[in-house]
């Protein structure tokens, strides 16, 4: 006669060992918060506490950077000390550079979504003390630039108005370009449009 072998039997009756031992769920994943309003108190204790903690990794990290910095130019010899500070010093300048042209691309960009298409009012506009101010963070982003957009539309709105037909432009108007992909296409786009002139 054949063994049954159909789930859920019993050991010796043709289950397998697998079969035989308690059954196991895996443990649910709990739901990742979605802000620090769904945490209780506790919870924002803890979290004020960890980003307490992380500054101050920072912060030793970026001492004991120092400290090995301090070391190896006690170590180098004139020449040495000169060479890496020229190096230092044209990083940074390129640094700079770099952040200045991503930083008016990204603003020409987002005077060009905000509606101000016309090339003249643009390049006004981003003369403008709201976008003098604008730092480039470590990712590659404009930090506040949504908010320096809002607040010139709040002072001037008469450069985002749009002409409706039959109505006096300031200039000529051109279409507003399609979006451009962000980083290093936004980038070129601007070197192009830049190279046109």
């Amino acid at each position: 006669m054949a063994e049954d072998t159909t789930t859920g039997a019993t050991p010796g009756t043709g289950a397998t060992p697998v079969q035989a031992g308690p059954a196991t769920t895996a443990p649910a994943e709990p739901k990742p918060a979605t802000g620090e309003d769904d945490l209780g108190e506790a919870g924002k204790k803890v979290l004020r506490e960890l980003r307490s903690a992380e500054r101050d990794a920072q912060r030793r990290a970026e001492a004991a950077e120092r400290e090995l910095a301090d070391l190896r130019s006690a170590t180098q010899t004139d020449q040495e000390k000169a060479l890496a500070q020229a190096k230092r010093e044209a990083a940074a300048e390129e640094r700079a550079k770099f952040e200045t042209k991503l930083r008016r691309s990204e603003v020409r960009s987002a005077l060009r979504s905000a509606g101000l298409a016309n090339d003249a009012l643009v390049e006004l506009a981003m003369k403008s003390d709201h976008f003098a101010a604008l730092v480039v963070d470590d990712e590659g982003r404009v930090t506040d630039l949504d908010k320096a957009v809002a607040a010139l539309k709040k002072d001037a709105p008469e450069l985002f108005a749009t002409a409706s037909a039959g109505t006096v432009t300031r200039g000529v108007q051109t279409a507003q370009p399609a979006d451009v992909a962000p980083g290093l296409d936004r980038l070129r786009q601007a070197y192009e449009s830049a190279s046109k002139r």
